[in-house]
């Protein structure tokens, strides 16, 4: 679980080992950034 993910620059290499990911991010704006940079990874 990781609070506040910002841009995923220390989330992305958890995905990439498969890893499941659960993360929070308050601004609406950056959280809409960080999915459209991960959606076609699965997670």
């Amino acid at each position: 679980m990781e609070v506040g993910i910002d841009t995923g620059q220390a989330t992305v290499p958890f995905l990439e080992t498969g890893c499941e990911v659960t993360a929070i991010e308050l601004g609406k704006d950056i959280a809409e950034f960080y999915l459209r940079k991960v959606e076609e990874r699965p997670h």
